[in-house]
């Protein structure tokens, strides 16, 4: 005859609720590091920034560091939470 099961529901056999797919970007088509790269040129560029250095030179530093990287986007996104322009509006001309 049939017994009863006492080990609670079944379980199926297939992955982990945490499957492969769960925690991808898709727009990243590899592991994590591009992302932790983004974050370390990123914050390479707002210290360049907060310091008070050029956007020329913060370019420079990411290309030296990061050449994988679209530097001028994230200067961009960057410079303009500061103000926005190249060189600061009290710099003499």
């Amino acid at each position: 005859g049939r017994s009863p099961s006492s080990n609670g529901p079944a379980k199926p056999d297939r992955e982990p609720a945490d499957g492969p797919d769960e925690g991808q970007s898709p727009s990243s088509n590899g592991p994590a590091k591009p992302d932790r790269d983004h974050d370390g040129a990123r914050l390479v560029a707002l210290n360049a920034a907060l310091d008070g250095r050029s956007r020329e030179d913060a370019a420079h530093e990411l290309g030296a560091h990061y050449p994988d990287l679209d530097a001028d986007a994230l200067l961009d996104e960057v410079y303009s939470a500061f103000g926005g322009a190249e060189t600061p509006a009290d710099a003499p001309s």
